[in-house]
């Protein structure tokens, strides 16, 4: 069995050091080891590794790193596992992944599953996500933290720092059934679970069924959103009579608001995005 791992140092808080040396013991001569120096190394290194015979891709890193490497590898038969270095690396949770002994089992032991991807075109380009994509507080959050040193709490730390610059958007959501218009804090598109380090942003998101859970918080006070930041932890946010819910193969977002994938910001509206089913092959612990 021949493993490629890609692999990005500067991810996480840089106190992470003994992952290396535990894979490196375990796999041996099944591993072939590259390393990003840069932004986009990880899809350049996805595209040489497509041309091996490694049928296996770890990638230590975090969602951003995560995000650039499956790239090339949707609809190819390369198995991806993940191993969760990074500052928030919410995807691993939702495949049930905290360790890096977690990976590794996935990888001897665990299940190969197809999982749903999601295809984003905006005017500056295309690219899938596997996670969460976020239209407006979320992002400006985002753009915080990544010009922020990464330490443990800098989610948390960024959240509140943002909320005192709590903006309203005016969107326009399109889908093949409705066609609408509201003023936002917020939305979230979902396939898998978790972001923010681990806030539960969609608890009842599937990665495999074919459709995205769309989370639309209207316009709401900063007391109340404060007030109701708790239930952002558990999910119970999505019962609030504020936010509207959708369940969508595919959905258009037009406005003036800033957006984040997969914990990078690309731009801004108008979006679109259509889920591609089961095209990842994701290695599962057992």
């Amino acid at each position: 069995m021949g493993v490629s791992l890609i692999l990005n140092r500067k991810a996480g808080t840089g106190q992470r050091g003994r992952y290396l040396d535990l894979i490196s013991d375990t796999l041996k001569e099944q591993l072939t080891i590259y390393e990003t120096a840069s932004k986009g190394d990880a899809t350049s290194i996805a595209k040489r590794i497509l041309n091996s015979r490694d049928r296996y891709i770890m990638v230590a890193g975090g969602d951003g790193t995560l995000n650039e490497t499956i790239q090339p590898l949707v609809g190819s038969y390369k198995i991806v596992v993940p191993v969760p270095i990074g500052t928030g690396s919410d995807f691993c949770k939702a495949i049930g992944i905290s360790s890096v002994e977690d990976s590794l089992r996935a990888l001897e032991n665990g299940s190969v599953r197809h999982i749903d991807t999601v295809m984003a075109r905006w005017k500056a380009g295309k690219r899938f996500f596997l996670n969460i994509l976020e239209v407006g507080f979320g992002a400006s959050v985002m753009k915080r933290v990544n010009s922020s040193r990464r330490t443990e709490n800098v989610f948390i730390k960024s959240v509140f720092r943002e909320l005192i610059h709590l903006k309203t958007y005016g969107l326009r959501y399109r889908t093949s059934e409705s066609d609408e218009e509201a003023k936002v804090v917020e939305v979230i598109a979902a396939n898998g679970k978790f972001f923010g380090g681990g806030l539960l942003a969609s608890p009842k998101s599937s990665l495999d069924d074919g459709l995205m859970d769309i989370h639309i918080i209207r316009k709401v006070g900063m007391i109340k959103f404060v007030s109701n930041f708790k239930k952002l932890r558990d999910g119970s946010y999505i019962a609030e009579p504020y936010v509207i819910n959708l369940k969508v193969d595919q959905i258009s977002l037009f406005g003036d608001a800033p957006v984040e994938m997969d914990g990078e910001n690309i731009g801004d509206l108008p979006l679109h995005l259509k889920v591609v089913p089961r095209s990842l092959l994701v290695a599962f612990p057992e």
